[in-house]
């Protein structure tokens, strides 16, 4: 404990308390921005989630520099952290565990006497969250300001930490859903699961009272569908799921389908041995709870890992196949997917009923191919540097100099502009 805080007087600890609560109290109807949040998800490893993640927020952030855009590093491995901190090449760098150990001290208490710290990162708020002691808190504490340590990134882009004690944190989450019932109105499963929506909604309500025009929000995920994953899905308002043109994606698809939005997309679910069990998994679950599932914004094919190894005549076929997969879940339950650009006259498709895209027009609406997103991306998210701020010659990885393709850029560039402009 440090000296400044052994010294601080009880009246000044109230004080501190009582501004939060006034803060939180003020009047609702200016309490309201433009909030959108998109989780990066797909349960299928090396399709590119953490790349497009970064080049996204980042691109974002630069196209709406009055919006506040947060990223959420909801992997353990918080390769989307290292990447926007400009570490992703150093190695053993020790900004991350440098940055979650500026801990965030809570109060709490009959007269806030009492006090802990935790991790500046999505461990410390989860565990913060579940310890559920301190009467009012305040989410911008766990947020960094990625541009106080990587001059590349815009100033309005705002970073929750990966950390990599989360497998440890949700342990206790999901002791939190499991807490049984004291009442009908007591709902710790659904409570628990929506920690991460909570803290937007909170944020975007604190954003409110400044001069913010809206609030984007960026989710990087783990493949496995754990129960982290479930949070961060349960947080978005719209999916957008990276893929590769291979038969390993289309089965991917059709799980994460069957994953988020049940047992259509798997019909093995409904087998008699699984009766019992599948009342407990979150596709079944989270409806029976009231949580609203985030709709299928887009399906981002990345040509990164594949496409020297195919001709691109198998390429598009295997592309093909996975747009297949995503058109047959679109004709069984076209109101999984977003609506946005749809024309008022057919309005009547967000209720599910007589309209629908051709294979076509669906496919130019969800389905964007990310066709030169070759190594420059891959020299961008190493150095830290957007795409947009690639000026120089060459790159640096690790000992190595490397060329970097102006026109490759201006290409990557276009082709992410391409996706940020459909958000």
């Amino acid at each position: 404990t440090s000296t400044r805080d052994i010294t601080m007087d009880m009246n000044e600890k109230r004080k501190m308390f009582n501004n939060e609560s006034s803060q939180g109290s003020t009047k609702e109807a200016k309490v309201s921005i433009d909030k959108k949040v998109y989780t990066i998800w797909n349960n299928k490893g090396g399709v590119g989630k953490t790349t497009l993640t970064f080049h996204i927020a980042t691109q974002y952030a630069k196209t709406h520099p009055t919006d506040r855009v947060v990223v959420i590093d909801m992997c353990p491995q918080a390769n989307v952290s290292s990447a926007l901190l400009g570490c992703a090449s150093k190695g053993e760098s020790d900004l991350l565990s440098d940055i979650k150990h500026d801990k965030v001290r809570e109060y709490f208490g009959e007269d806030l006497d009492e006090s802990q710290d935790y991790f500046k990162s999505i461990s410390g708020y989860l565990l913060m969250r579940v310890h559920n002691k301190q009467p009012q808190w305040d989410p911008t504490k766990y947020l960094v300001k990625v541009a106080d340590y990587n001059k590349n990134i815009p100033g309005n882009l705002f970073l929750l930490l990966g950390d990599d004690t989360l497998e440890l944190t949700i342990k206790q989450v999901e002791f939190l859903r499991n807490k049984p019932k004291i009442s009908d109105e007591d709902k710790p499963w659904k409570e628990g699961t929506l920690l991460i929506r909570s803290m937007l909604d909170k944020l975007a309500k604190k954003y409110a009272k400044l001069n913010v025009t809206g609030l984007t929000v960026f989710i990087d995920t783990n493949p496995a569908f754990s129960v982290y994953t479930e949070l961060a899905v349960a947080a978005a308002d719209k999916l957008i799921t990276p893929v590769n043109a291979d038969d390993f994606s289309r089965a991917a698809v059709n799980a994460m389908l069957a994953n988020v939005y049940g047992y259509d997309f798997n019909p093995s679910y409904e087998d008699v041995c699984f009766r019992e069990q599948k009342k407990y998994v979150f596709s079944y679950r989270a409806p029976e709870e009231g949580l609203v599932l985030p709709r299928l914004h887009l399906a981002i094919n990345n040509r990164v890992t594949l496409y020297n190894f195919r001709s691109s005549k198998s390429f598009n076929a295997m592309g093909n196949c996975v747009v297949n997969a995503l058109y047959e879940a679109y004709k069984k339950k076209p109101e999984i997917f977003s609506t946005t650009d749809i024309p008022k006259e057919n309005s009547k498709y967000c209720f599910g009923l007589d309209y629908r895209m051709s294979k076509d027009d669906f496919k130019q609406r969800f389905f964007h191919e990310l066709k030169d997103f070759h190594k420059t991306a891959v020299h961008s998210i190493h150095t830290g540097t957007p795409l947009a701020s690639m000026h120089s010659s060459t790159v640096l990885i690790g000992d190595t100099k490397d060329q970097v393709s102006k026109e490759q850029v201006t290409s990557c560039l276009e082709n992410v502009n391409q996706i940020v402009r459909m958000l």
